[in-house]
């Protein structure tokens, strides 16, 4: 997992809620699958933030980023499928105009790649702890729940 600098964060939220919006304008000819799921640090859901999936350019994957708002440890989006890398934003919901999502509650944005199947899923995604989190790079729990109903 890869870490965004604190100082960074705005840009960051910015980012993601600009690519969100760009996301809805990308050809509508990609299959999108809906993925669902949960978002948990230190055993509790996380309260709110963004998890964004994004095409693997190393893995030769291709396709449009989608993102989805994580309220109160749940998240719901569709995104396409294969290898994706993973961004989660977890922020304490305490918004203000300036931070949509509220404060973050890490000091740097959490990473990872997975494989997202070409049909329905659900994702369990469990954020490291701040203080386990001391170099620029760490393991992102990721759980695969096969077979469960999406919502």
């Amino acid at each position: 997992m890869q870490f965004v600098s604190p100082r960074d964060w705005k840009d960051v939220i910015f980012s993601f809620v600009f690519a969100g919006l760009l996301a809805g304008c990308g050809s509508s000819d990609v299959d999108r699958y809906k993925v669902s799921g949960t978002v948990t640090y230190k055993g509790e859901p996380v309260k709110a933030g963004q998890v964004i999936f994004e095409s693997d350019p190393a893995e030769e994957n291709t396709g449009p980023q989608s993102y989805a708002r994580i309220k109160n440890g749940v998240f719901q989006t569709r995104s396409i499928g294969g290898p994706v890398i993973v961004r989660i934003v977890p922020c304490d919901g305490n918004a203000s105009p300036a931070l949509p999502f509220g404060n973050p509650i890490l000091k740097t944005a959490c990473e990872t790649r997975i494989e997202l199947s070409f049909e329905s899923s659900k994702q369990g995604f469990v954020v490291p702890k701040q203080e386990e989190v001391t170099t620029q790079t760490t393991d992102l729990e990721v759980e695969l729940i096969d077979g469960l109903p999406v919502s």
